[in-house]
């Protein structure tokens, strides 16, 4: 079934936070998740799991441990898209740690001199729209990994009509639908463009659900009926706080991290910190960029960690903000 567009919102909501410079955190835990580029017609998709979920782009290689994936295919975590997996070319481990190896739209996500601001532009399915508690939470989140002083925005802009709780996503199919919907940042503050789907995702790796989707350093998929049926039936629904909130904003954190370059997808790696078998994710299982992040599996590790009395909010580990710390140099 094809997405089309029901029309745009009447009333875009702003939500704009001053964003200040990153700081160290403890080592928390997704970095694996949701960054891995394979390939595919203009990125990678990254969404977690074994080879990673970012298709990669035709446009470009990514580094994936030691070698590079050069696009063509996708996975799981697959980025799509050439212009960020392409304009990034093959940096891995031991590459060149400076600024100068960024690609271009990367260079707007960490760099003062090209964009002070960053805006996110927000596609929903008629009841599927992020909770008013992620976006608070993000505001906090975006404050620490970018530095953008002129602030953050998540712009609510189309509403989208939905393809069917049945309905099976290939890259190819979402790439060129997010590509339809999104709006042209070109001369504008850089823009994330998010999608906030029904129905599901086939990774094409055969390691079942995926909840969320980076590629192109530009889009994000999330894939809402997965999200909230796994956290309000599955082990989160006797949590007191919304189990769904807490796994909403932790999977598109996540898949950020995808974007704006983690793990080794763009950004060059300070220490080498990446699952080589999972795609561009973090080794550390309590990492934000961890490859259980984008999958079900992620549901069992939050309720470990709150179990253990550790905050539901998963955070970058050290590494992860080493990489980000160092492109802002």
């Amino acid at each position: 079934m094809a997405l089309s567009k029901v029309g745009r919102s009447p009333q875009r909501a702003s939500w704009t936070v001053v964003l200040a410079v990153a700081v160290a955190c403890s080592d928390s835990r997704d970095t694996t998740a949701a960054a891995t580029s394979t390939g595919g017609a203009g990125g990678e998709p990254t969404a977690g799991g074994a080879g990673g979920a970012t298709p990669e782009g035709t446009g470009g290689s990514t580094a994936t441990g030691g070698g590079g994936v050069a696009g063509g295919s996708e996975n799981a975590n697959g980025e799509a898209g050439a212009a960020a997996a392409g304009a990034a070319g093959a940096t891995g481990a031991g590459g060149d740690s400076s600024s100068e190896a960024l690609s271009p739209r990367l260079t707007r996500y960490h760099r003062l001199d090209t964009d002070r601001a960053l805006h996110f532009e927000l596609d929903a399915v008629a009841g599927l729209s992020p909770y008013a508690s992620t976006l608070e939470y993000l505001d906090g989140f975006m404050a620490r990994a970018l530095d953008k002083p002129e602030g953050v925005a998540f712009d609510m802009d189309e509403t989208l009509a939905p393809a069917g709780a049945d309905h099976v996503y290939g890259f190819e199919e979402l790439d060129a639908f997010a590509r339809q919907h999104a709006q042209d940042d070109t001369d504008g503050a850089v823009t994330i463009h998010v999608l906030f789907l029904d129905g599901r995702y086939d990774p094409g790796d055969g390691d079942g659900t995926v909840l969320g989707l980076a590629w192109g350093q530009r889009h994000i998929a999330l894939f809402q009926d997965a999200i909230r049926s796994g956290c309000s039936g599955g082990v989160l629904g006797a949590l007191s706080a919304d189990p769904c909130e807490i796994a909403e904003r932790n999977v598109w954190a996540h898949e950020i991290g995808h974007v704006i370059g983690l793990v080794d997808n763009g950004l060059p790696q300070q220490a080498n910190h990446r699952d080589a078998e999972h795609g561009r994710h973090d080794a550390s299982d309590g990492c934000l960029m961890y490859w259980a992040y984008d999958r079900p599996e992620m549901f069992e590790l939050l309720l470990s960690r709150l179990n253990g009395g550790q905050s539901q909010n998963v955070d970058f580990c050290e590494n992860c903000w080493a990489d980000l710390n160092a492109a802002r140099e």
